[in-house]
């Protein structure tokens, strides 16, 4: 099984926690994992991140999707998309480790649609 970033993964948790689990974010925060104090607050950012344009995010990744993906994978969708839009990652890192991160997540039927979705959105 692939292992995705610490830091993509410290992001998925932390919205898992937030949106799943409706917990604070600095409480989902101090709950995460021992890591690179660095991976952590690149997660954090990027959950932030997430969290703040939720809305532009889906915008963004609507027209590309058939019908309404798992939550997860809707997850890992807004943290590509907010690697692409807001934190200016290039867009074959951006997709990489999207994918990677819904394999490690048990979400291997969904990595070509990560693929393909973020892929249009970065064009």
């Amino acid at each position: 099984m692939p292992i995705a970033d610490p830091t993509r993964a410290a992001a998925f948790d932390l919205l898992t926690a937030v949106l799943d689990r409706h917990r604070p974010l600095e409480e989902a925060l101090d709950a995460l994992p021992a890591m690179d104090a660095r991976d952590r607050a690149a997660g954090h950012r990027l959950a932030a991140a997430v969290l703040r344009r939720m809305g532009s995010l889906d915008a963004a990744l609507e027209p590309f999707l058939k019908k309404a993906p798992p939550i997860p994978v809707r997850h890992v969708l807004r943290l590509g998309a907010a690697g692409l839009l807001l934190l200016e990652t290039p867009p074959h890192a951006a997709v990489a480790t999207a994918v990677a991160l819904a394999r490690s997540r048990g979400l291997v039927p969904f990595g070509p649609l990560v693929n393909a979705v973020l892929r249009r959105v970065a064009a």
